[in-house]
Protein backbone atom coordinates (compact mmCIF):
# COMPACT_ATOMS: atom_id res chain seq x y z
CA UNK A 1 0.00 0.00 0.00
CA UNK A 2 2.93 2.68 0.93
CA UNK A 3 4.25 1.40 -2.24
CA UNK A 4 1.76 1.87 -4.12
CA UNK A 5 1.05 5.58 -2.95
CA UNK A 6 4.59 6.00 -4.31
CA UNK A 7 3.80 4.24 -7.28
CA UNK A 8 0.76 6.82 -7.64
CA UNK A 9 3.34 9.59 -6.92
CA UNK A 10 5.65 8.43 -9.82
CA UNK A 11 2.91 8.13 -12.50
CA UNK A 12 2.32 11.96 -11.72
CA UNK A 13 5.53 13.06 -12.57
CA UNK A 14 6.26 14.14 -8.67
CA UNK A 15 9.88 12.67 -7.17
CA UNK A 16 9.95 10.31 -4.29
CA UNK A 17 11.78 12.70 -2.11
CA UNK A 18 9.08 15.29 -3.15
CA UNK A 19 6.25 13.04 -3.12
CA UNK A 20 7.73 11.79 0.74
CA UNK A 21 7.81 15.41 2.34
CA UNK A 22 4.14 16.19 0.64
CA UNK A 23 3.15 12.46 2.34
CA UNK A 24 4.49 13.46 5.40
CA UNK A 25 3.04 16.99 6.18
CA UNK A 26 0.11 15.69 5.88
CA UNK A 27 0.59 12.70 7.96
CA UNK A 28 2.26 14.57 10.41
CA UNK A 29 -0.69 17.20 10.77
CA UNK A 30 -2.93 14.97 11.04
CA UNK A 31 -1.41 12.66 14.01
CA UNK A 32 -1.08 16.08 16.00
CA UNK A 33 -5.07 16.10 15.38
CA UNK A 34 -5.38 13.03 16.21
CA UNK A 35 -3.51 13.02 19.64
CA UNK A 36 -4.63 16.47 20.39
CA UNK A 37 -8.49 14.93 20.36
CA UNK A 38 -7.58 12.14 21.72
CA UNK A 39 -5.52 13.98 24.98
CA UNK A 40 -8.33 16.89 25.11
CA UNK A 41 -10.75 13.72 26.24
CA UNK A 42 -8.77 12.32 29.06
CA UNK A 43 -7.29 15.65 30.11
CA UNK A 44 -7.86 19.62 30.85
CA UNK A 45 -6.53 21.64 28.18
CA UNK A 46 -3.53 22.55 29.90
CA UNK A 47 -2.26 19.15 30.38
CA UNK A 48 -3.14 17.90 27.11
CA UNK A 49 -1.05 20.42 25.91
CA UNK A 50 2.08 19.93 27.69
CA UNK A 51 1.75 16.10 27.25
CA UNK A 52 1.69 16.40 23.69
CA UNK A 53 4.33 18.80 23.12
CA UNK A 54 6.62 15.99 25.35
CA UNK A 55 5.18 13.35 22.46
CA UNK A 56 5.19 15.78 19.39
CA UNK A 57 8.67 17.09 19.60
CA UNK A 58 10.42 13.91 20.34
CA UNK A 59 12.90 13.29 17.83
CA UNK A 60 12.04 9.44 18.19
CA UNK A 61 8.10 10.86 17.12
CA UNK A 62 10.04 13.12 14.87
CA UNK A 63 13.01 11.23 12.55
CA UNK A 64 10.34 8.94 11.05
CA UNK A 65 8.14 12.09 9.52
CA UNK A 66 11.77 13.07 7.85
CA UNK A 67 12.18 9.97 6.02
CA UNK A 68 10.46 7.75 3.64
CA UNK A 69 9.07 5.06 5.76
CA UNK A 70 6.30 4.02 6.72
CA UNK A 71 6.07 5.21 10.22
CA UNK A 72 4.22 8.63 9.21
CA UNK A 73 0.90 7.00 7.83
CA UNK A 74 0.99 4.16 10.42
CA UNK A 75 0.82 6.96 13.23
CA UNK A 76 -2.02 8.91 11.33
CA UNK A 77 -4.29 5.21 10.93
CA UNK A 78 -3.94 4.45 14.78
CA UNK A 79 -4.54 7.80 16.15
CA UNK A 80 -7.45 8.02 14.24
CA UNK A 81 -8.38 4.88 15.77
CA UNK A 82 -7.39 5.94 18.88
CA UNK A 83 -9.99 9.01 18.13
CA UNK A 84 -12.77 6.45 16.80
CA UNK A 85 -12.59 4.21 20.18
CA UNK A 86 -13.13 7.40 22.47
CA UNK A 87 -16.50 8.92 20.52
CA UNK A 88 -19.35 7.84 22.93
CA UNK A 89 -21.16 6.53 19.77
CA UNK A 90 -21.90 2.79 19.36
CA UNK A 91 -23.54 2.07 15.96
CA UNK A 92 -22.40 -0.35 13.51
CA UNK A 93 -21.33 2.68 10.97
CA UNK A 94 -18.60 3.45 13.51
CA UNK A 95 -17.88 -0.21 14.02
CA UNK A 96 -17.42 0.05 9.72
CA UNK A 97 -15.05 3.33 9.87
CA UNK A 98 -13.12 1.73 12.35
CA UNK A 99 -12.67 -1.56 10.28
CA UNK A 100 -11.79 0.51 7.76
CA UNK A 101 -8.93 2.20 9.63
CA UNK A 102 -7.91 -0.93 11.14
CA UNK A 103 -7.63 -2.33 7.52
CA UNK A 104 -5.64 1.13 6.31
CA UNK A 105 -3.41 0.28 9.22
CA UNK A 106 -2.69 -3.81 8.16
CA UNK A 107 -1.93 -2.74 5.30
CA UNK A 108 0.51 0.09 5.98
CA UNK A 109 2.43 -2.63 8.62
CA UNK A 110 1.73 -6.13 8.84
CA UNK A 111 1.93 -5.13 12.50
CA UNK A 112 -1.50 -3.13 12.47
CA UNK A 113 -3.04 -6.71 13.19
CA UNK A 114 -2.18 -6.28 16.63
CA UNK A 115 -4.40 -3.09 17.48
CA UNK A 116 -7.19 -4.51 15.02
CA UNK A 117 -7.22 -7.91 17.27
CA UNK A 118 -7.37 -5.48 20.27
CA UNK A 119 -10.18 -3.09 18.33
CA UNK A 120 -12.33 -6.25 18.08
CA UNK A 121 -11.94 -7.42 21.25
CA UNK A 122 -12.81 -3.65 23.01
CA UNK A 123 -16.29 -3.89 20.69
CA UNK A 124 -17.02 -7.36 21.99
CA UNK A 125 -16.48 -6.39 26.17
CA UNK A 126 -18.56 -3.23 25.03
CA UNK A 127 -21.23 -2.15 27.93
CA UNK A 128 -24.31 -3.10 25.23
CA UNK A 129 -26.50 -6.12 24.55
CA UNK A 130 -24.42 -9.11 23.58
CA UNK A 131 -26.34 -8.93 20.12
CA UNK A 132 -25.46 -5.15 19.59
CA UNK A 133 -21.64 -6.32 20.17
CA UNK A 134 -21.77 -8.82 18.17
CA UNK A 135 -23.15 -6.84 15.36
CA UNK A 136 -20.54 -4.24 15.64
CA UNK A 137 -17.67 -6.18 16.08
CA UNK A 138 -18.70 -8.63 12.82
CA UNK A 139 -18.91 -5.37 11.04
CA UNK A 140 -15.61 -4.29 12.43
CA UNK A 141 -13.66 -7.43 11.48
CA UNK A 142 -15.57 -7.37 8.41
CA UNK A 143 -14.44 -4.03 6.53
CA UNK A 144 -11.11 -4.97 8.02
CA UNK A 145 -11.06 -8.31 6.40
CA UNK A 146 -12.16 -6.94 3.23
CA UNK A 147 -9.19 -4.36 2.80
CA UNK A 148 -6.53 -7.31 3.75
CA UNK A 149 -8.00 -9.69 1.94
CA UNK A 150 -8.16 -7.92 -1.35
CA UNK A 151 -4.44 -7.18 -0.85
CA UNK A 152 -3.34 -10.48 0.16
CA UNK A 153 -5.32 -11.87 -2.75
CA UNK A 154 -3.40 -10.00 -5.26
CA UNK A 155 0.12 -10.19 -3.36
CA UNK A 156 -0.54 -14.37 -2.86
CA UNK A 157 2.50 -16.38 -3.96
CA UNK A 158 4.94 -12.99 -4.48
CA UNK A 159 8.26 -13.30 -3.18
CA UNK A 160 8.59 -11.84 0.17
CA UNK A 161 4.39 -12.19 0.63
CA UNK A 162 3.40 -12.66 4.50
CA UNK A 163 2.68 -16.46 3.17
CA UNK A 164 5.93 -17.05 1.51
CA UNK A 165 7.37 -17.16 4.51
CA UNK A 166 8.47 -20.17 7.09
CA UNK A 167 8.03 -20.75 10.73
CA UNK A 168 11.22 -21.68 11.93
CA UNK A 169 12.34 -20.67 15.77
CA UNK A 170 15.11 -18.83 16.16
CA UNK A 171 15.60 -17.67 20.00
CA UNK A 172 17.00 -13.34 20.31
CA UNK A 173 20.27 -13.21 20.71
CA UNK A 174 22.43 -9.97 22.31
CA UNK A 175 21.87 -8.12 19.18
CA UNK A 176 18.11 -7.93 19.98
CA UNK A 177 19.06 -7.28 23.38
CA UNK A 178 20.95 -4.34 22.35
CA UNK A 179 18.90 -2.53 19.86
CA UNK A 180 16.29 -2.94 22.65
CA UNK A 181 18.41 -0.99 25.14
CA UNK A 182 19.46 1.19 22.84
CA UNK A 183 16.01 2.31 21.57
CA UNK A 184 14.71 2.55 25.49
CA UNK A 185 17.94 5.13 25.65
CA UNK A 186 16.95 6.85 22.92
CA UNK A 187 13.61 7.71 24.40
CA UNK A 188 14.87 8.86 27.54
CA UNK A 189 18.27 10.43 26.52
CA UNK A 190 17.59 11.58 22.86
CA UNK A 191 21.26 10.79 20.74
CA UNK A 192 20.71 14.30 19.68
CA UNK A 193 21.14 16.31 22.89
CA UNK A 194 24.86 15.76 22.24
CA UNK A 195 26.37 16.80 25.53
CA UNK A 196 26.01 14.31 28.63
CA UNK A 197 25.07 17.31 30.83
CA UNK A 198 21.87 17.66 28.93
CA UNK A 199 21.19 13.63 28.54
CA UNK A 200 21.77 13.75 32.79
CA UNK A 201 18.75 16.06 33.15
CA UNK A 202 16.42 14.08 30.48
CA UNK A 203 17.27 11.00 32.01
CA UNK A 204 16.47 12.33 35.82
CA UNK A 205 13.32 13.95 34.70
CA UNK A 206 12.36 10.58 33.03
CA UNK A 207 13.09 8.61 36.14
CA UNK A 208 11.21 10.73 38.65
CA UNK A 209 8.32 10.71 36.28
CA UNK A 210 8.24 6.80 36.03
CA UNK A 211 8.52 6.72 39.92
CA UNK A 212 5.88 9.07 40.87
CA UNK A 213 3.35 7.29 37.96
CA UNK A 214 3.94 3.76 39.33
CA UNK A 215 2.84 4.84 42.92
CA UNK A 216 0.22 6.83 41.45
CA UNK A 217 -0.99 3.15 39.29
CA UNK A 218 -0.80 1.56 42.62
CA UNK A 219 -3.04 3.67 43.88
CA UNK A 220 -5.45 4.08 41.18
CA UNK A 221 -5.49 -0.19 40.90
CA UNK A 222 -6.45 -0.02 44.73
CA UNK A 223 -9.12 2.35 43.98
CA UNK A 224 -10.55 0.61 41.02
CA UNK A 225 -10.47 -2.62 42.31
CA UNK A 226 -12.77 -1.61 45.10
CA UNK A 227 -15.17 0.64 42.92
CA UNK A 228 -15.39 -2.30 40.30
CA UNK A 229 -14.84 0.35 37.92
CA UNK A 230 -13.15 -0.88 34.02
CA UNK A 231 -10.93 1.80 32.33
CA UNK A 232 -12.58 3.53 29.25
CA UNK A 233 -12.47 2.11 25.84
CA UNK A 234 -10.15 4.62 24.65
CA UNK A 235 -7.74 3.90 27.33
CA UNK A 236 -8.01 0.15 26.79
CA UNK A 237 -7.42 0.20 23.36
CA UNK A 238 -4.11 1.76 23.50
CA UNK A 239 -2.91 -0.69 27.25
CA UNK A 240 -4.69 -3.30 24.77
CA UNK A 241 -3.05 -2.68 21.22
CA UNK A 242 0.61 -2.04 23.23
CA UNK A 243 0.51 -5.26 24.45
CA UNK A 244 -0.56 -7.07 21.37
CA UNK A 245 1.69 -5.25 19.44
CA UNK A 246 4.74 -6.18 21.48
CA UNK A 247 3.24 -9.77 22.05
CA UNK A 248 3.23 -9.56 17.73
CA UNK A 249 6.34 -8.33 17.50
CA UNK A 250 8.30 -11.25 19.88
CA UNK A 251 6.07 -13.70 18.23
CA UNK A 252 7.88 -12.55 14.94
CA UNK A 253 11.31 -12.10 16.42
CA UNK A 254 11.10 -15.77 17.48
CA UNK A 255 9.05 -17.50 14.55
CA UNK A 256 8.93 -15.35 11.34
CA UNK A 257 12.12 -12.87 11.09
CA UNK A 258 14.86 -13.60 12.67
CA UNK A 259 16.45 -10.20 11.94
CA UNK A 260 13.52 -7.85 13.41
CA UNK A 261 15.36 -4.99 15.31
CA UNK A 262 14.15 -3.97 18.73
CA UNK A 263 14.48 -0.41 17.84
CA UNK A 264 13.28 2.94 18.63
CA UNK A 265 11.35 2.88 15.04
CA UNK A 266 9.84 0.03 15.64
CA UNK A 267 9.00 0.47 19.17
CA UNK A 268 6.97 4.02 18.23
CA UNK A 269 4.05 2.65 18.68
CA UNK A 270 4.58 1.62 22.08
CA UNK A 271 6.07 4.99 22.96
CA UNK A 272 2.41 6.17 21.78
CA UNK A 273 0.91 3.49 23.56
CA UNK A 274 2.36 4.08 26.75
CA UNK A 275 2.21 7.95 26.47
CA UNK A 276 -1.80 7.56 26.01
CA UNK A 277 -2.27 5.19 28.99
CA UNK A 278 -0.43 7.19 31.92
CA UNK A 279 -1.81 10.59 30.69
CA UNK A 280 -5.16 9.51 32.68
CA UNK A 281 -2.60 8.94 36.03
CA UNK A 282 -0.70 12.01 34.97
CA UNK A 283 -4.02 14.07 35.51
CA UNK A 284 -4.64 12.61 38.63
CA UNK A 285 -1.23 13.07 39.97
CA UNK A 286 -1.44 16.63 39.31
CA UNK A 287 -4.24 17.45 40.94
CA UNK A 288 -3.05 16.07 44.16
CA UNK A 289 -0.46 16.74 46.34
CA UNK A 290 3.12 17.74 44.78
CA UNK A 291 1.22 17.84 40.88
CA UNK A 292 3.24 21.50 40.89
CA UNK A 293 6.42 19.67 40.68
CA UNK A 294 5.21 17.02 38.51
CA UNK A 295 4.21 19.91 35.97
CA UNK A 296 7.64 21.42 36.69
CA UNK A 297 8.82 17.78 35.11
CA UNK A 298 6.73 17.71 32.28
CA UNK A 299 7.96 21.21 31.63
CA UNK A 300 11.36 20.26 31.68
CA UNK A 301 11.09 17.82 29.21
CA UNK A 302 9.39 19.62 26.72
CA UNK A 303 12.71 21.75 27.12
CA UNK A 304 15.07 18.74 26.89
CA UNK A 305 12.95 17.43 24.03
CA UNK A 306 12.78 20.78 22.10
CA UNK A 307 16.60 21.52 22.27
CA UNK A 308 16.86 17.66 20.58
CA UNK A 309 14.66 18.61 18.10
CA UNK A 310 16.18 21.46 16.93
CA UNK A 311 19.65 19.87 16.84
CA UNK A 312 17.79 17.41 14.40
CA UNK A 313 16.15 19.77 12.16
CA UNK A 314 19.86 21.34 11.97
CA UNK A 315 21.36 17.80 11.04
CA UNK A 316 18.78 17.51 8.75
CA UNK A 317 19.22 20.63 6.85
CA UNK A 318 22.66 20.98 6.93
CA UNK A 319 24.34 17.32 6.79
CA UNK A 320 21.14 15.16 5.37
CA UNK A 321 19.87 11.97 7.37
CA UNK A 322 20.83 8.81 6.16
CA UNK A 323 21.03 8.14 2.56
CA UNK A 324 19.75 11.94 2.03
CA UNK A 325 23.66 12.93 3.68
CA UNK A 326 25.14 10.45 0.87
CA UNK A 327 23.33 12.46 -1.78
CA UNK A 328 23.69 15.83 -0.81
CA UNK A 329 27.47 15.47 -0.83
CA UNK A 330 28.10 11.57 -2.15
CA UNK A 331 31.45 10.41 -1.92
CA UNK A 332 33.65 10.86 -4.78
CA UNK A 333 34.28 6.82 -5.23
CA UNK A 334 30.87 6.50 -6.01
CA UNK A 335 31.55 8.44 -9.40
CA UNK A 336 34.00 5.39 -10.25
CA UNK A 337 30.09 3.62 -11.26
CA UNK A 338 29.66 7.11 -14.04
CA UNK A 339 32.74 5.55 -15.92
CA UNK A 340 31.20 1.94 -15.78
CA UNK A 341 29.46 0.80 -18.96
CA UNK A 342 25.65 0.48 -18.88
CA UNK A 343 25.73 -3.27 -19.22
CA UNK A 344 28.13 -3.56 -16.65
CA UNK A 345 25.81 -5.45 -13.16
CA UNK A 346 27.13 -4.04 -10.26
CA UNK A 347 26.91 -6.39 -7.54
CA UNK A 348 27.14 -4.52 -4.01
CA UNK A 349 26.36 -5.61 0.24
CA UNK A 350 24.15 -1.80 -0.31
CA UNK A 351 22.39 -1.89 -3.76
CA UNK A 352 19.61 0.45 -2.12
CA UNK A 353 22.12 2.86 -1.36
CA UNK A 354 23.92 2.75 -4.45
CA UNK A 355 20.56 3.26 -6.48
CA UNK A 356 19.60 6.10 -3.90
CA UNK A 357 23.14 7.93 -4.96
CA UNK A 358 23.58 7.29 -8.27
CA UNK A 359 20.22 6.53 -9.89
CA UNK A 360 22.19 2.88 -10.99
CA UNK A 361 20.28 -0.24 -9.94
CA UNK A 362 22.40 -2.29 -8.59
CA UNK A 363 22.41 -5.91 -7.04
CA UNK A 364 22.53 -7.70 -3.73
CA UNK A 365 25.35 -10.06 -3.47
CA UNK A 366 24.45 -13.38 -3.11
CA UNK A 367 22.40 -14.67 0.70
CA UNK A 368 24.52 -16.97 2.70
CA UNK A 369 21.18 -17.59 4.57
CA UNK A 370 17.52 -16.83 4.41
CA UNK A 371 17.14 -12.89 6.30
CA UNK A 372 14.31 -14.35 7.64
CA UNK A 373 14.61 -18.07 8.72
CA UNK A 374 18.81 -17.71 9.27
CA UNK A 375 18.23 -21.17 7.51
CA UNK A 376 21.84 -21.30 5.60
CA UNK A 377 20.93 -21.27 1.92
CA UNK A 378 21.01 -24.78 -0.04
CA UNK A 379 25.07 -25.86 -1.44
CA UNK A 380 23.39 -26.44 -4.56
CA UNK A 381 21.73 -23.22 -5.27
CA UNK A 382 24.91 -21.06 -4.15
CA UNK A 383 27.32 -23.33 -6.20
CA UNK A 384 24.71 -22.54 -9.56
CA UNK A 385 24.59 -19.02 -8.60
CA UNK A 386 28.46 -18.22 -8.07
CA UNK A 387 28.80 -20.18 -11.02
CA UNK A 388 26.60 -17.97 -12.93
CA UNK A 389 28.12 -14.84 -11.31
CA UNK A 390 31.44 -16.46 -12.31
CA UNK A 391 30.79 -16.51 -15.60
CA UNK A 392 29.53 -13.12 -16.53
CA UNK A 393 32.91 -11.96 -14.46
CA UNK A 394 34.55 -13.72 -17.17
CA UNK A 395 32.82 -11.56 -19.57
CA UNK A 396 33.73 -8.81 -17.52
CA UNK A 397 29.85 -8.16 -17.16
CA UNK A 398 29.95 -8.06 -13.31
CA UNK A 399 31.81 -5.95 -10.63
CA UNK A 400 31.18 -5.74 -6.80
CA UNK A 401 30.85 -2.04 -5.04
CA UNK A 402 31.41 -2.65 -1.39
CA UNK A 403 30.15 -0.03 1.13
CA UNK A 404 31.76 -0.09 4.66
CA UNK A 405 29.03 -0.04 7.52
CA UNK A 406 26.16 -2.69 6.59
CA UNK A 407 27.73 -5.39 8.93
CA UNK A 408 24.33 -5.98 10.28
CA UNK A 409 23.49 -8.06 7.24
CA UNK A 410 25.00 -10.81 8.44
CA UNK A 411 22.76 -12.99 6.03
CA UNK A 412 24.98 -11.94 2.66
CA UNK A 413 28.24 -13.32 1.38
CA UNK A 414 31.41 -11.64 2.91
CA UNK A 415 32.84 -9.24 0.52
CA UNK A 416 36.19 -11.70 0.35
CA UNK A 417 34.08 -14.47 -0.68
CA UNK A 418 32.52 -12.61 -3.08
CA UNK A 419 35.87 -11.01 -4.40
CA UNK A 420 37.41 -14.62 -4.45
CA UNK A 421 34.80 -16.64 -6.18
CA UNK A 422 34.61 -14.05 -8.77
CA UNK A 423 37.82 -13.57 -9.55
CA UNK A 424 38.04 -10.18 -8.58
CA UNK A 425 40.82 -7.40 -8.95
CA UNK A 426 41.87 -5.83 -5.88
CA UNK A 427 39.67 -3.08 -4.86
CA UNK A 428 39.55 0.56 -5.63
CA UNK A 429 38.54 3.34 -3.97
CA UNK A 430 38.36 4.67 -0.14
CA UNK A 431 37.16 4.62 3.24
CA UNK A 432 33.45 5.24 1.74
CA UNK A 433 33.71 2.20 -0.62
CA UNK A 434 35.68 -0.33 -2.99
CA UNK A 435 35.06 -1.34 -6.08
CA UNK A 436 35.93 -4.87 -7.74
CA UNK A 437 36.44 -5.02 -11.41
CA UNK A 438 36.11 -8.07 -13.35
CA UNK A 439 40.38 -9.07 -14.95
CA UNK A 440 39.38 -8.10 -18.09
CA UNK A 441 38.21 -4.66 -17.22
CA UNK A 442 40.35 -1.94 -17.65
CA UNK A 443 41.58 0.25 -14.45
CA UNK A 444 39.34 2.79 -14.06
CA UNK A 445 40.77 6.92 -13.15
CA UNK A 446 38.51 8.87 -11.15
CA UNK A 447 39.47 10.56 -8.60
CA UNK A 448 39.09 8.64 -5.22
CA UNK A 449 41.67 10.17 -2.63
CA UNK A 450 38.72 11.46 -0.43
Amino acid sequence: PISAVVVLLGACGISLPLGAKALNIICVALSAMGLAVCLLRMAPPHLALVIGAIFCTHTVFLLPHAMVWSEPLFMTFLLAMGVGFGSPRRSIMRAAGLGMLAGGLCLTRYAGAAFAAAGCAILLSDGIPLRQRLVNAGAFAGTAGLCVGLWWMRSRGMPGAADARHFVLHPPGLWHLRTLGEAIFEWVAPTDLGPFGLRAISITAWIFLAVWLVRSAWRNRQVMKLSGATPRADVRFWLWGGTSYITLLVFVMLFMAALTPMDERLLLPVFLCVAMAITPLIVRRVGGPGGFVLFCMLLLLIAVNGIAAGRLALRANTEGLEYSKYRRTPPPVFALLDELPPGVRVLSNAPDLIYAITDRPAWEVPLRMNPFTELATPRNRMEEKLRVLRASALKGEVCLFAVPGFAWRRYQLPEGTVVEELGLKPALGSAAGRLYLPPSRPALTGDITR
